[in-house]
């Protein structure tokens, strides 16, 4: 008998511990505090990466802030030396663009983004690589590229919509693409295959 009660005491539960009323309240005020934070900001990653082809590219980063979020403040360096950034809050982006031409070859960037929810700063460490042909400046868009933005601003504005601004960079990279679609017969329409012909690498 004596055994068989030893065994019960044995496999009977444990009394489970309630965390205290102190702790809970610690935790919860915890979350309250860090919810904000979390919630404040959005970031992407910094740019730009891979070959390129412009000579004198933007260097930055795009944040999206909550209406009430102070400026960011940011220090780049470019091959280790630094480099002064500029915040445009219309955009959201943090941009630096070399005054001259960079040497074809890869450079290294640091980007150091400090903003006043953040318990630390948001660093990005990266590369990209100058191609031999990089031009230094974008040709400016052509008559026809021109009418298409006029086309879609149309529509856009009888739907209520606001017009967008021709950017030249993307403009850039969509002829480039198109050409490449052009000479690759059957390729993916969002892909490029390093080594064929006409690709960005």
């Amino acid at each position: 008998m004596e055994s068989n009660a030893s065994c019960r005491a044995a496999r009977s539960p444990r009394p489970v511990t309630r965390p205290s009323r102190h702790l809970l309240v610690a935790i919860i005020a915890l979350v309250l505090v860090i919810a904000p934070t979390a919630l404040a900001y959005e970031y992407y990653s910094a740019f730009p990466t891979g070959a390129i082809g412009l000579s004198r590219p933007v260097i930055g980063q795009r944040l999206i802030l909550k209406p009430d979020e102070p400026d960011p403040t940011a220090r780049m360096w470019l091959d280790g030396q630094s480099v002064p950034v500029t915040w445009d809050a219309a955009s959201g982006y943090l941009r630096y663009v070399p005054p001259t031409p960079l040497a074809p070859g890869t450079h290294q960037v640091k980007l150091v983004v400090e903003m006043e929810s953040l318990w630390k700063p948001v660093v990005s460490e990266y590369s990209f690589t100058v191609g031999p042909d990089a031009l230094a400046e974008l040709p400016p868009a052509d008559p026809e590229h021109l009418l298409a933005r006029d086309y879609l601003n149309g529509l856009r504005l009888a739907a209520g919509l606001p017009a967008m601004a021709y950017d030249l960079n993307l403009g850039q990279v969509a002829s480039r693409h198109a050409s490449y679609l052009e000479a690759n017969p059957g390729s993916a329409a969002h892909d490029e295959i390093p080594g064929t012909p006409v690709s960005a690498g």
